[in-house]
Formats: C-alpha cells, structure tokens, sequence
C-alpha cells in the first residue's frame, strides 16, 4: 500500500518523473521541484531526440554508399561475366546465392571464403588439378581462385 501523501515516504522521485503526488503534500509546495523535474526530463528527451536523427541521418548515408557501391560493382561485373563461360558464370551465381561470395581467392594454403586453411590431401588435389579446372572449396562451397599466393 502507498504512504499517504503526508507521510515522509512519500515524495517526487528524483530523477524518476514521478508525478503521483501534484500538490497534495501538506507542508511544502512540490510543484517547483516538479516543473524542474519535468524541465530536466524535456531536456535529455530533446538531447535524445537530436542524437536518433543524427544517428539516422549517419545510417541512411551508409546505406546510401552501400547502394551506390552495390551498383558499381553490378555494373563493372556485367562486361566481365560477358567474357566467361556461361557455365562458370551460372557456377558462380548459385555460389553466391548460397554462401554469400561467389569466389575467393586461395592464399598460403586458405580459402579466402571461409578463412579455413585446406588439410594436406584437399591441397594434394587442389595442386594436381587442371590450371583450367574450376575448383571448389570443400568446406564452404566457394570457388577458389589460385595465384602465385596460393601456396601450391
């Protein structure tokens, strides 16, 4: 049960907002500490306030350069798949559609997908392939691209 509005225990919240008792406090006027209160409540929520929009306004640039570099590279991929097999490229889309990167590059033993270093037989039948042989991470189901880094 709630102590009555007189009693000692009973009083504005500091900090809290509480409003329960407006005015009904017998021996001192509350509503000045009250209207500091609310004041200082309207302060940090305007502070708050400001600080959503700039967060906003930061998250919608981001996501305005996301976009703009999404389709920069849409566009520069377009002429270069155009240069590929049609089935490498269909390859490469499911593997993109699945894992989220279409190809990595192998680098010191390393898919450069998943970031998993190849055990010594995966690396045994990477090095035995055909240069022209399209090769797939065990593991996460990239294509791995080899180079000089590779490690083979």
């Amino acid at each position: 049960m709630a102590p009555h509005p007189g009693h000692p225990g009973s009083r504005v919240g500091a900090g809290s907002c509480d409003v329960r008792y407006i005015g009904r406090h017998p021996r001192r006027n509350l509503s000045v500490p009250l209207r500091e209160e609310t004041s200082d409540c309207r302060g940090r929520l305007a502070t708050l306030r400001e600080k959503r929009a700039e967060l906003e306004r930061s998250r919608d640039e981001a996501l305005s350069q996301i976009g703009r570099e999404e389709e920069f590279r849409r566009s520069g991929r377009a002429p270069l798949a155009g240069d590929l097999p049609e089935d490498l490229v269909r390859l490469y889309e499911r593997s993109r559609e699945q894992t989220g990167l279409g190809a990595a590059l192998l680098r010191a033993g390393r898919c450069g997908a998943c970031r998993l270093d190849l055990n010594a037989s995966e690396l045994n039948r990477v090095k035995a392939a055909p240069a022209d042989e399209v090769i797939r991470c065990e593991e996460c189901g990239s294509i791995m691209v080899r180079t000089e880094e590779s490690g083979l």
